[in-house]
């Protein structure tokens, strides 16, 4: 009975994360109108009741799902901006990098992507909490880097204010790309992004803003 109890208890504790992949199966395959917390719960194996154990709305559960996919880069972005250390302009290509190791190597931020381009007029509120839970965290630590980098007097004073949401541009741009072409016109993303840095530097740097 014992035993019974403990898998129980692990087969709850597993729940949310049955959830969150069902329901990107389902956004992913039928869209965020088409998708119907009936259909996640026929995928999860569980009624649909279960989901409101968890999530209030279809809404939620999809910022639930940004949230799981974006929760590596969270913690990257917290250990790179909290006790920052070297050079700024170090840090930002490992920061670029890695945001775009993140949203651009993991085809399910691409389905999603492309379905907020494709609904997003109908559902502004979506695409208001797809930018809330993914483009602000990215930027404010973008922000903090070249904060990071103009006390140190490696980046130009104005640098902030000029180039923190150029930043992300790349990123969107590719991702754009990517959800519009696939692999039938290939793009090497990374080279793409350090292209970028290399270009953003000449902008960011106090020996590139003297000459």
């Amino acid at each position: 009975m014992r035993d019974l109890c403990g898998l129980r208890r692990r087969r709850k504790e597993a729940r949310p994360s049955e959830i969150l992949d069902a329901a990107f199966q389902a956004f992913a395959a039928d869209g965020f109108a088409g998708t119907r917390l009936d259909d996640v719960a026929a995928r999860a194996g569980i009624t649909k009741g279960t989901i409101y154990l968890y999530f209030q709305s279809k809404e939620d559960l999809f910022v639930a799902v940004l949230k799981q996919m974006m929760w590596p880069a969270y913690e990257h972005l917290s250990a790179l901006t909290t006790e920052p250390s070297g050079p700024a302009i170090a840090m930002l290509r490992a920061h670029l990098t890695f945001t775009a190791n993140c949203l651009l190597d993991d085809p399910r931020q691409t389905e999603l992507f492309r379905m907020l381009i494709a609904e997003g007029p109908r559902f502004p509120d979506v695409v208001d909490r797809w930018h809330a839970e993914v483009l602000v965290p990215i930027r404010d630590a973008f922000e903090a880097v070249i904060a990071y980098g103009i006390d140190r007097g490696e980046f130009r004073p104005s640098a902030l204010g000029d180039l923190s949401l150029l930043l992300i541009s790349p990123i969107m741009l590719a991702k754009s790309w990517l959800g519009l072409f696939g692999t039938r016109h290939p793009l090497d993303v990374h080279a793409f992004v350090e292209t970028s840095l290399r270009v953003f530097a000449h902008g960011l740097l106090v020996e590139d803003a003297k000459g």
